[in-house]
């Protein structure tokens, strides 16, 4: 995924930005949730809201939640709250998906998920309890 080589050195011109994006929502819906949760990491570190591709980005990863490994969930909710963007059916997929194997997730794994959901001010009681626990 480009977004995700020129994001790790923090690199991204608008007319790069706006080609990536584009060509990101036109292949979106064939990715992996690797791709999925990487595309909307690199926009995310880079501050860039592309509001047309985190929609698509959104359908899609709703379509594989059942695919996603506790990474994946990780990047993708840590994502959503970089960019301040409150994706409720999203969220509510990323805690099911969270709740149902916190016990899998490492460290870093559960302080970004537990982050996200609290600077989004997205409460999941299921997946809080499986944090406590």
């Amino acid at each position: 995924i480009p977004g995700w080589s020129f994001a790790t050195v923090k690199l991204m011109q608008e007319p790069l930005r706006a080609a990536i994006g584009c060509a990101a929502i036109v292949t979106v819906h064939g990715a992996s949730p690797q791709n999925l949760s990487n595309t909307a990491w690199a926009f995310a570190t880079l501050v860039v809201f592309d509001e047309p591709l985190m929609k698509v980005i959104s359908a899609a990863s709703m379509s594989k939640i059942s695919e996603f490994d506790c990474q994946n969930v990780s990047n993708t909710a840590w994502a959503l709250a970089a960019l301040g963007w409150r994706d409720e059916p999203l969220l509510a997929a990323l805690a099911a998906a969270a709740g149902a194997r916190i016990e899998d997730f490492v460290p870093q794994e559960i302080s970004n998920t537990s982050w996200a959901f609290s600077k989004l001010g997205f409460c999941d009681l299921p997946l809080l309890d499986a944090l406590a626990s």
